[in-house]
């Protein structure tokens, strides 16, 4: 149990969304700029400042900095912990210029435990 709300808290520091109770919070709606997209997806590669999503059409590329929170099994961890094939949940903006991760979050494996 400790787990789950050290993640939670995790979260909360990085601006995240968050769950209060059942209330799920999400970031505003999002513009015709793409301003806070919110993606799942499958790593397709990872470069040292970008992840590139498997997207139905067409992959994405998305720029990783180094203050870019990276939740890797409910620690904050790198980008280079990423890997080919790991389903991400990503918020991003495409705002005057190449898509920015705001954040990245290393969603379970099917079939995996918490």
């Amino acid at each position: 149990m400790v787990l789950p709300l050290l993640v939670l808290t995790t979260f909360g520091v990085f601006g995240l969304p968050q769950q209060l109770g059942n209330q799920h919070v999400e970031p505003p709606a999002t513009t015709e700029r793409l301003a806070g997209q919110i993606a799942v997806a499958p790593v397709r590669e990872v470069h040292a400042h970008s992840v590139v999503l498997d997207r139905p059409g067409a992959p994405i590329e998305v720029d990783v900095n180094d203050a870019t929170p990276i939740c890797v099994a409910g620690h904050v961890g790198k980008l280079s912990e990423l890997r080919a094939g790991q389903r991400v949940r990503i918020s991003y903006d495409a705002v005057d210029g190449p898509p920015r991760a705001n954040w990245i979050q290393v969603l379970p494996q099917p079939g995996s435990s918490p």
